[in-house]
């Protein structure tokens, strides 16, 4: 009998092992073998529902000192600038993340490696929406707010539960597989430098307009607009970058105006100009009271033929600076950087509580001219209440 159990146990330990050690080599997320990995290896699964997993671990292997982080609309834009020369740069973008994992992420990083350089996409709705806190896969504990945390309980407890879903779970086991099997059809492409990027025309131009505005309406139906909750994390971000010296510099991402119109129509014109102002007020203050030269915060929000740009069929995509409305195509992206990092850029313009108003109103000026080139304006406004009806009427003729 001790015999069999022995015999048991070995093979079962053999078993174990081998599982564990196939997982460990095929390393489909990277988790093991970031460094030095190629974007073909990074491009065998589809990262897109795991990078609350992997992207923490990879920050921990890749140690970048200059990152990017935001939502998805952050997620397209390359982490590299001449003023980040001599820097490692990585974007931590995530989709759909909230600020307070913004905020999480942010320390998690300079713990792991001091940060030189940070560039945040602030997304209004984010500010706007209190709830949820995070999305689904991200688990607080996977992160610290100081290099003593690495040694902290809840972080090594983390981390092995991380080490078993990593090498012996079933889900690893099926992502394994799909990466030793020939490539499908993709949606996205991803890059080592933490970007990711779209390679279908599906669900751009006109559909896309009409899915993204749906899923902006059904974010209303979840919960009441406000901007208190999540404007006490921005605050406590901005004070952890000053405090720690962090060459910061902020974007609002920039949208179509006809997405601002449907904001307007979910809560109301009066909180969005109030909660841009107390954005920029939070920044000042914080920049007085450690007697600091302000961040930057760069608007886009205003730029005439871009974010009141024609909404393109999909097959005329590529002449469009947005996807959908809220994500960029990559000159957009490759313009935000420059944008927010060139001294003398002339795309965008950087915001203080002195220029906000003239700057929100430019923004209701391309509105209204917008609208002028439509038949009917209140669409948007339907959309908004209800989530169902296509906001076809409220954009300018489809070309």
């Amino acid at each position: 009998m001790t015999r069999y159990l022995i015999t048991v146990g070995v093979i079962l330990l053999l078993f174990i092992g081998t599982f564990g050690a196939f997982n460990y080599f095929v390393d489909p997320l990277l988790l093991y073998q970031q460094q030095g990995s190629s974007n073909a290896t990074l491009n065998r699964v589809d990262q897109f529902d795991n990078m609350r997993f992997s992207k923490p671990y990879h920050v921990l292997e890749l140690k970048p000192d200059a990152i990017i982080i935001g939502s998805s609309r952050s997620g397209t834009i390359i982490p590299k600038h001449a003023q980040w020369l001599g820097l490692k740069g990585y974007n931590f973008s995530l989709p759909g993340m909230t600020l307070n994992e913004i905020n999480r992420s942010v320390r998690h990083a300079h713990a792991n490696h001091r940060l030189n350089k940070l560039m945040i996409g602030i997304d209004y709705q984010a500010v706007v929406s209190p709830l949820p806190t995070s999305r689904s896969g991200f688990e607080p504990d996977r992160l610290v707010s100081s290099a003593t945390g690495f040694r902290s309980a809840t972080y090594l407890g983390q981390y092995l539960t991380d080490l078993q879903a990593s090498l012996l779970s079933l889900d690893i086991a099926s992502e394994s597989l799909a990466a030793l099997s020939p490539p499908g059809p993709r949606v996205r492409k991803y890059f080592s430098n933490g970007i990711w990027r779209s390679i279908t025309n599906q669900l751009t131009g006109r559909g896309g307009y009409i899915f993204s505005a749906k899923n902006t309406a059904r974010t209303r139906e979840v919960t009441p607009f406000e901007a208190d909750t999540n404007l006490a994390i921005y605050e406590d971000l901005l004070r952890f970058c000053y405090s720690n010296n962090i060459d910061t510099r902020l974007f609002l991402t920039p949208t179509h105006v006809f997405v601002v119109d449907l904001w307007f129509g979910l809560a109301s014109e009066a909180l969005w100009r109030d909660t841009h102002r107390r954005l920029l007020a939070i920044n000042q203050q914080l920049a007085s009271e450690y007697n600091r030269t302000a961040f930057i915060i760069r608007g886009f929000g205003n730029e005439a033929q871009v974010t009141d740009e024609p909404i393109y069929l999909a097959r005329h995509i590529e002449r469009a600076w947005f996807d959908d409305g809220v994500h960029y195509r990559a000159k957009m992206a490759n313009g935000l950087m420059k944008g927010v990092w060139d001294t003398h850029s002339d795309f965008g313009q950087n915001l203080s509580s002195d220029n906000i108003d003239q700057y929100l109103d430019s923004i209701d000026a391309l509105l209204i001219s917008d609208c002028a080139a439509v038949a009917n304006c209140e669409a948007s406004s339907a959309i908004a209440l209800d989530a169902t009806s296509a906001p076809i009427e409220s954009v300018r003729p489809f070309t």
